[in-house]
């Protein structure tokens, strides 16, 4: 099994190219903290062979504040949260042949379960 894991640091995008498909790609509350969720869900699915899971922030109006007022908290460190509309994510994910199987809420949490059509 050790000669199965590779650990890479660095930005997910920018190591692409090192980065083999897998079947199953988990983002578990990583979208939310990413500049750029079009690169990040779009490779991410080009990197899935069978499922890809999300875990992100609803796009609710009481996640929105939240969100807003996290930023505003923070807002002189060089970290920044995301909301998302949840039709942008799923069509990041769509764009690569990705299908929604299954999506729901826990708490401000939006899960959303992709799969590739065998």
């Amino acid at each position: 099994m050790r000669n199965r894991v590779k650990h890479l640091h660095g930005d997910v995008v920018d190591l692409a190219p090192e980065i083999a498909p897998a079947d199953f790609v988990v983002l578990d509350k990583v979208v939310c903290c990413y500049p750029d969720a079009e690169s990040l869900i779009t490779l991410s699915a080009e990197k899935t062979r069978r499922t890809l899971g999300l875990v992100y922030p609803s796009d609710m109006w009481v996640s929105r504040v939240i969100n807003w007022a996290f930023n505003l908290w923070v807002g002189m460190e060089d970290f920044k949260t995301y909301v998302h509309r949840r039709e942008r994510v799923e069509a990041f994910a769509g764009s690569r042949a990705l299908k929604i199987e299954k999506r729901f809420l826990t708490g401000l949490w939006q899960v959303a379960i992709f799969s590739r059509p065998r």
